[in-house]
């Protein structure tokens, strides 16, 4: 879990472009909607990094995200250490918001192992290659 009570620091990598406003959007949505609070570090501005070209954030103290160029999705909650948060080309700021949520230990509502109390699933309509992404979850509680 991501320590109670405290803002999480977050880092953009130098692999997102310096204009990418994405994170920027998606954390802004985060701190709007709920009573998560983000704090970038790694340097100035938008928490880019020490300037020193390797991508490495100087300033930031663990545990931290790391929004990257990359896809797929992030692990459910915080990892040790560093979290890193993928952020793919075609990504939008929703996109990204999602996978805030991800990080910070929200699953998703179709694979909660009580999502059949509030959500019809049809599996079968899903493509065929795809339907185990439709199974539920039973190790987790739901909350991350």
């Amino acid at each position: 879990l991501w320590p109670l009570g405290r803002a999480i620091r977050y880092h953009v990598d130098a692999s997102l472009p310096a204009t990418d406003l994405r994170v920027a959007l998606a954390l802004r949505e985060w701190r709007r909607e709920t009573c998560l609070k983000f704090v970038a570090c790694g340097g100035v501005g938008r928490g880019r990094g020490n300037g020193n070209g390797n991508g490495r954030a100087s300033k930031c103290r663990e545990p931290y995200m790391k929004f990257v160029q990359g896809k797929g999705v992030p692990h459910l909650g915080r990892q040790a250490g560093v979290t890193e948060v993928p952020v793919a080309a075609w990504y939008e700021a929703r996109d990204v918001a999602m996978a805030v949520g991800r990080a910070v230990g929200l699953g998703y509502e179709h694979t909660r192992p009580d999502r059949d109390r509030y959500i019809h699933v049809a599996a079968d309509a899903a493509q065929p290659d795809r339907r185990a992404a439709f199974d539920v979850d039973a190790s987790s509680s739901g909350l991350g």
